[in-house]
């Protein structure tokens, strides 16, 4: 009578077979997957860099429409640089602060940060003295802030004069990152 030695179970070869196999799908599904993660994660840095601009964009846009541009007669602090911008405006939204005038500087500091500095603005000077500037960091990474400044006869400049405040602003931002490209922010100033 012949044996059958294939009745006991697997051979060692075609065991050593099966994971080769698996160790191989493996590989495969594990790279597929980490490929998804890091895509994934990409994805998430991108959208949160989106909002974040859309945020300082439409912080920028508030602040500078209800910019209030000065006359001859109340001349106003206001400085149109190249580099920065300051001005009074209204800071709205924040419930205790509603509708209160605030003089406001817009632009880089020494650490790269796009920074909004303020103060409750009043026409008199306090017996106490001034109140001290307060300090917000809108992002971090800013390479250059470009302010231009439409004229009365509509032509952009780089600064405005004294007495006679911008129509509209334009800002350009330019991150260090230069993959980032920021939009060009064009905003009218609602003269009051």
């Amino acid at each position: 009578m012949i044996e059958h030695r294939r009745d006991r179970g697997f051979t060692l070869l075609e065991t050593l077979i099966v994971l080769v196999i698996f160790s191989m799908l493996y590989a495969a599904l594990w790279a597929g997957v980490r490929y998804g993660l890091r895509f994934w994660d990409h994805q998430r840095t991108d959208i949160r860099q989106i909002e974040e601009m859309r945020s300082v964009e439409a912080t920028l846009r508030r602040l500078i429409a209800h910019a209030d541009p000065g006359s001859f007669v109340h001349g106003l602090p206001l400085v149109c640089q190249p580099d920065r911008f300051s001005f009074v405006t209204s800071m709205k939204g924040d419930g205790t602060l509603s509708d209160m005038p605030v003089l406001v500087a817009i632009g880089r500091d020494l650490n790269h940060r796009l920074v909004v500095r303020w103060q409750p603005f009043v026409d008199a000077v306090p017996l106490t003295g001034p109140e001290a500037m307060r300090e917000s960091v809108l992002v971090d990474g800013i390479h250059a802030i470009n302010f231009s400044y439409a004229s009365l006869t509509g032509e952009w400049q780089g600064s405005c004069l004294r007495g006679l405040g911008p129509t509209a602003v334009k800002v350009l931002i330019q991150s260090e990152d230069r993959a980032i490209v920021w939009p060009i922010i064009e905003q009218e100033i609602f003269l009051r």
